[in-house]
């Protein structure tokens, strides 16, 4: 099958077209044929050998762990699915080098996958795992604190992936929404349902916050700075939720963080996305989108031949919404 390659670890841009065996679904699996892929910051930093220590030697792979496609063979495990719905997916690289999504085809563990949604496109489809559903548990996950409707949130790196859907879901759930952006990037964030657009760059946004929302927000995630944002505990109300997603390279001193925060009873949560109820949060956002209450991120879409473009793109960073692969 046509995959886009890498031998070893390497730059984002190493990854060449070539061929993979095409894999074979197991009894818990589904073998899905690709429609689009989505790229990710954590595909970089895997290609760059980050991720080796967790999943062990790779040899010739293919990146990727978002997709849509269309099911070709349900595993004799399997209920719930047949040949020819349209899914989205989640490949765990655990299940070896064919498990990579910038294929024609991948193969995938069912309880990672979901009935795509109707009123999505497959570029939009392929957007949703990594990053709309690590924005829908930071905040809603149980563990973390669910936003409800009424109550403020503040999203940094609101324009990236994460951050578009997050702000996305948060206007669905009825919050109150700030988002920190770039300027060129402040209507888009208002478009997707912010409430108040800081320019980060320009501004500042604890000030800018304090206007808005004196006493603080009361659900704060972090999905730009890994922690980092001057300030941050200052801008979340006494027995607020401060939520920072993992970067992987660049995180603050979560410990710290945590015990400072305690101190006014801000819980402190270090965010990574949790396979566990991957499938149920997938058919809520599914729903949301079927019954028109969010907005989508705005897309980038690449051929296949030029997925490594996609992928340098994603690491050299500043990118708007996501980054999708096409597959035909």
């Amino acid at each position: 099958m046509r995959a886009l390659v890498m031998d070893g670890f390497g730059s984002a841009d190493q990854a060449k077209l070539g061929e993979l065996p095409k894999p074979q679904a197991l009894p818990d699996d589904l073998l899905v044929r690709v429609t689009a892929a989505s790229v990710n910051p954590v595909d970089w930093k895997e290609m760059a050998g980050y991720l080796a220590q967790v999943y062990g030697e790779y040899g010739t792979w293919a990146p990727g762990f978002d997709a849509c496609g269309i099911v070709e063979e349900v595993g004799a495990n399997v209920s719930g699915f047949a040949k020819g719905d349209r899914v989205v997916l989640l490949a765990d690289r655990r299940e070896g080098p064919q498990s990579g999504t910038l294929a024609e085809f991948v193969r995938v563990p069912a309880r990672l996958a979901a009935k795509a949604p109707a009123q999505a496109s497959d570029a939009e489809v392929a957007a949703i795992p990594t990053a709309g559903i690590t924005g829908y548990q930071g905040l809603f996950r149980p563990d973390v604190g669910t936003l409800k409707a009424g109550e403020s949130v503040l999203i940094l790196g609101a324009s990236g992936g994460i951050g578009s859907f997050s702000v996305g879901y948060a206007h669905a759930a009825g919050a109150r929404v700030a988002a920190a952006a770039r300027d060129v990037n402040l209507d888009y964030v208002r478009s997707l349902g912010a409430d108040l657009a800081i320019d980060y760059k320009n501004e500042d946004v604890a000030a800018a916050l304090k206007k808005w929302a004196p006493g603080g927000v009361d659900h704060l995630l972090d999905a730009g700075t890994g922690g980092n944002q001057p300030g941050i505990l200052d801008m979340i109300r006494d027995g607020g939720r401060l939520v920072i997603v993992a970067t992987y390279v660049n995180d603050a001193d979560i410990e710290k963080l945590t015990a400072e925060g305690s101190k006014r009873g801000i819980a402190v949560h270090y965010l990574i996305l949790d396979l566990a109820t991957l499938r149920q949060d997938l058919e809520a956002t599914a729903t949301l989108i079927d019954q028109g209450k969010m907005k989508l991120p705005e897309l980038t879409v690449y051929p296949l031949d030029r997925g490594a473009e996609a992928l340098a793109a994603q690491q050299k960073g500043g990118v708007r919404g996501k980054l999708v692969v096409t597959i035909d």
